[in-house]
């Protein structure tokens, strides 16, 4: 009988400690060709044309903020490329898992790039004029 009583307090612990949450390989920005995605051992963002972000991968978790660095590449209309910029990603799940906040400064321009991504929506379709390689 111990042993019964002890199995059942481990598989009761062992399944309430789970987490449901899975998170989602594919995230977009509404209205915008802004997407947040797995890829392989990276999490990529691309956000405006000709250029994104890489980041390692690391475990999100619902309501957390995070900062981690990652690399910048953007290209010109002429093709040249700034690849691997060190950069600086900050931001922030939400309570109910659903939203992806993302936030950085772009070393193309210095300018600040805010995101908020749902797991749940299409990207818009995009035209850009650069080349990549």
């Amino acid at each position: 009988m111990k042993i019964f009583t002890s199995l059942f307090l481990y598989l009761f612990i062992t399944i309430s400690c789970k987490s449901d949450f899975v998170f989602p390989v594919f995230w977009t920005q509404n209205g915008t060709c802004a997407t947040f995605e797995t890829k392989g051992e990276e999490f990529v963002h691309t956000g405006r044309c000709c250029e994104y972000v890489t980041i390692p991968k690391f475990n999100l978790t619902k309501n957390t903020s995070f900062s981690v660095a990652g690399s910048y590449t953007y290209y010109t209309r002429s093709g040249k490329s700034e690849t691997n910029l060190p950069i600086f990603v900050s931001g922030k799940l939400s309570k109910d898992g659903q939203e992806l906040t993302f936030n950085y400064t772009a070393p193309a321009d210095s300018s600040l790039m805010n995101y908020t991504f749902r797991n749940n929506q299409d990207p818009a379709v995009c035209d850009c004029n650069c080349y990549f390689k």
